[in-house]
């Protein structure tokens, strides 16, 4: 299996940056691929909305700042893990850059077939705003969100170390049963709305843009249900 996984802190010694390094190191003792990014390593560009990877697919950011190869591993990767501080009662700026420069992939579900793990941390509140909509960030781009954590530092006793015992325990779990080509009822609403909202384009993809070429190009469009987009995926991997 092949992990990724972004924590959004640019503080080497937060929670976040030691819960990362712990659950890197448990996949990585078992011989699974990791791609581990700590915020402190990962300096994105910010988007400057100009609509050019909803147009074709591409963001001209990605070459200037090396986003292309972090891309590359996420599509590779079977399991996608986001850890976020909780900054004002938010995601933090690293995190929310990252979802910008990704904002493409919720109109086509490019992480269809993948499992999904939000993690968020705070010291007293936000935690539970922030993991809910991490987990609608990942459910939007197709993925399978099969854990969400929440870790308020002044109300847990749990070690990082239980706590990522818990994470590696709960994806081996999850690997047995297949999660990843397993819809749900928020997976298939989101299919049927984009689904709906694309079939409008029948006639002119050859004009249209990326993604509306994506949905027709890859058979995508012809399938009635999310979960039938699944079993295709699985079929083929």
């Amino acid at each position: 299996m092949r992990i990724f996984c972004i924590s959004g802190s640019r503080n080497k010694r937060s929670v976040g940056a030691e819960l990362a390094k712990l659950l890197q190191k448990k996949f990585n003792d078992v011989g699974d691929k990791t791609d581990f990014y700590i915020g402190e390593n990962l300096n994105l560009s910010s988007c400057n909305g100009c609509s050019t990877c909803f147009d074709n697919g591409i963001c001209p950011l990605d070459d200037v700042d090396g986003f292309n190869s972090v891309k590359e591993n996420i599509l590779e990767a079977d399991l996608v893990i986001i850890i976020s501080p909780v900054y004002v009662n938010n995601v933090s700026g690293i995190i929310k850059n990252f979802i910008d420069r990704i904002a493409y992939w919720f109109h086509i579900l490019k992480l269809s077939g993948k499992m999904g793990i939000v993690i968020s941390i705070a010291d007293n509140s936000g935690a539970e705003f922030v993991v809910d909509y991490l987990e609608k960030v990942l459910t939007f781009s197709g993925c399978n969100v099969i854990e969400k954590y929440n870790i308020i530092k002044t109300q847990s006793n749990l070690p990082l170390e239980r706590i990522a015992d818990n994470i590696y325990k709960n994806v081996e779990l999850a690997k047995k049963n297949e999660k990843q080509y397993h819809s749900t009822f928020d997976l298939e609403k989101q299919f049927q709305y984009l689904k709906r909202s694309y079939m409008l384009y029948k006639n002119a993809i050859l004009e249209e843009a990326y993604e509306v070429k994506y949905w027709y190009t890859t058979g995508l469009i012809e399938c009635n249900s999310f979960q039938e987009w699944l079993h295709k995926k699985r079929h083929k991997h």
